[in-house]
Order: structure tokens, then sequence, then C-alpha cells
């Protein structure tokens, strides 16, 4: 089965993500589309729940959505930088 995947902004047309995320998976054998969706700058929160409602694994948030993303996480975590050797 094919895991969905998506990059969500608005204006997203420019984005490069569908081909680099084509690339990585085809290079490491996962079997994933990654597609472009542009939400409306009034209808982030709705288009979230018709991917996940369609059950989309995952995406990335683009300006201007990404304080909307924030406030809709159920869980939040601390990123840790790594050391660099």
């Amino acid at each position: 089965m094919t895991d969905q995947y998506a990059v969500i902004g608005n204006p997203i047309s420019h984005s490069k993500s569908p081909l680099i995320h084509k690339m990585f998976a085809e290079q490491t054998g996962q079997d994933i589309s990654y597609e472009k969706i542009e939400a409306p700058l009034d209808g982030f929160a709705d288009s979230i729940a018709r991917l996940r409602g369609k059950g989309y694994k995952g995406c990335n948030i683009t300006v201007p959505f990404k304080l909307e993303a924030f406030q809709l996480c159920n869980q939040l975590t601390v990123a840790r930088a790594q050391p660099r050797r």
C-alpha cells in the first residue's frame, strides 16, 4: 500500500518537495506518494482534517500556516541539536 504525504502552503506551486521526496523514495525503496496542496488562507485546519480522513501519514507545512499547524498539534516535543563530529 502506498503511503501518502504532502506539502501544504499558499502559494505552493513553486515547491520542489514532491520531486525531492520522489527521488528519495526511489533511492530507499519506499512506496510513497507526495503531492503539493494549496490550502485556502482561511481553510488550513479543514485541509488537514481532509488529509487525516484520507489516511495521509504526514505532511510538511510552509508559510503562512506554520503557527496554525503548531496550534493543531496534539503533542509537542523538544528538538535536540546533535553535536557535530
